[in-house]
């Protein structure tokens, strides 16, 4: 059964620098983690954690990045350190645990935003058919 809370979240920010750590606790085995990072100059190039293996999931932005990262805690021994590598910049990112949930294998859809402007289009459609076929 899924759960309907994260079993931990934990956060950290900063005003420049290449590289930004986040604390949580020892992930459980089998529970995935989700990293959602935004910095004004650039998406992550890695994200590294003992005895979890990062996947980035989704990025895009040139005025101010989103990305989302997909961990699996796959030893008993994973570290409490999330340590996010990126160009340099105002950075903030948030790290959740959630039990009973799968790595994500594909996304049909993604959008990136660039200059000033607010308004967001649904995205163009990018692998829709291995999603179906993966259902």
């Amino acid at each position: 059964m899924l759960s309907a809370a994260p079993v931990q979240t934990a956060h950290n920010s900063q005003a420049s620098g290449t590289s930004l750590i986040v604390t949580i606790a020892k992930p459980s085995i089998g529970n995935t983690l989700f990293l959602i990072d935004g910095n004004n100059a650039g998406t992550p190039s890695a994200v590294a954690t003992t005895g979890v293996t990062w996947t980035s999931f989704q990025a895009g932005g040139s005025v101010y990045a989103l990305s989302i990262w997909v961990g699996t805690a796959i030893l008993s021994t994973a570290g409490t350190t999330v340590t996010i590598t990126t160009v340099t910049g105002q950075q903030s990112a948030l790290v959740m645990e959630w039990p009973g949930l799968l790595l994500p294998t594909c996304s049909d859809q993604k959008n990136v935003a660039t200059g000033s402007s607010v308004t967001i289009s649904s995205g163009s459609e990018i692998g829709r058919a291995s999603c179906r076929e993966r259902v």
